[in-house]
């Protein structure tokens, strides 16, 4: 065992596990998806803002493709998310 960590005091990690056996489980993937959504959905509104301001974009015109294909996939994963949290019930 580390010094400095007692078994019998919770920590975070132990928190976190615990909270991830449950049925909350679920709700943290959905929550976890629903922010990575939010920021490329920022991250493209931002790159088509610069190009449209005739602004240099770092990686060039492969961003304008990139952001909504990331965005776009994280928006899946968020609504299948959200599909097995209101489905968790009926199982």
């Amino acid at each position: 065992m580390s010094p400095g960590i007692r078994p019998d005091v919770p920590n975070l990690a132990g928190g976190n596990l615990k909270a991830m056996r449950g049925r909350n489980a679920i709700v943290a993937v959905a929550t976890g998806w629903a922010w990575t959504t939010a920021g490329f959905w920022r991250a493209t509104n931002l790159r088509y803002f610069f190009a449209s301001h005739g602004e240099p974009l770092t990686f060039g015109p492969v961003e304008l493709w990139l952001a909504p294909v990331f965005t776009t996939l994280a928006g899946a994963a968020l609504t299948g998310s959200l599909v097995l949290l209101l489905n968790r019930d009926s199982r």
